[in-house]
């Protein structure tokens, strides 16, 4: 499918790296940032997407099948990148904000073939969620990846002892996509 970007006019076209403001809560907007000395609104493609149609993201052929997975993410700017990328990838995403609204959703018999989940966030952390998942419940077996930016092995040790079943960093879109792949064709012991 195509979707065309309109502007009035182009100013220049420059190859940077972008250090961004969030947005706050304007729609389509996923920050600001200064590109070639002038403050820039930097857009949320995967937002514009969704308004040209529901499903953009979801292949016809996989339209009802997808994988349903939980993204555990504080930060509104990373869910916006995560979660159109693993939409992109054929997974049917639910995001919340963290971990006590997880939590919640499993009280209310959510159900999920998978989390992905932020380890840094404020009050209960990823170590605590993924420690009260596999406590029991309905969620005790299932696949959890943990994200982060730290991917040292003392990192990845830590995760993995407190019931992550892998752990990939947090700009890593492709580890990210593999890791799920991975972790949902093998069976999970409780």
């Amino acid at each position: 499918r195509n979707l065309g970007l309109m502007v009035d006019a182009i100013l220049d076209v420059v190859e940077e790296r972008l250090e961004m403001t969030a947005g706050g809560a304007r729609p389509g907007v996923l920050g600001t940032a200064v590109v070639a000395g002038r403050v820039t609104e930097v857009i949320d493609t995967a937002w514009w997407l969704r308004r040209a149609g529901g499903d953009w993201f979801r292949p016809a052929a996989a339209a009802g099948t997808a994988p349903r997975l939980l993204v555990v993410e504080d930060s509104g700017f990373f869910r916006e990148l995560v979660v159109p990328a693993l939409a992109a990838s054929g997974y049917e995403v639910t995001a919340v904000g963290g971990a006590a609204e997880a939590l919640a959703l499993r009280e209310a018999g959510a159900g999920f073939e998978a989390i992905v989940s932020d380890l840094e966030m404020p009050g209960m952390d990823g170590f605590a969620l993924a420690r009260a998942v596999r406590q029991g419940g309905a969620w005790a077996g299932l696949p959890m990846v943990a994200l982060s930016g730290r991917t040292d092995p003392e990192a990845r040790a830590r995760a993995r002892a407190a019931g992550f079943t892998d752990h990939v960093g947090k700009f890593d879109r492709d580890a990210l996509v593999q890791s799920l792949r991975a972790c949902l064709s093998l069976p999970m012991a409780a």
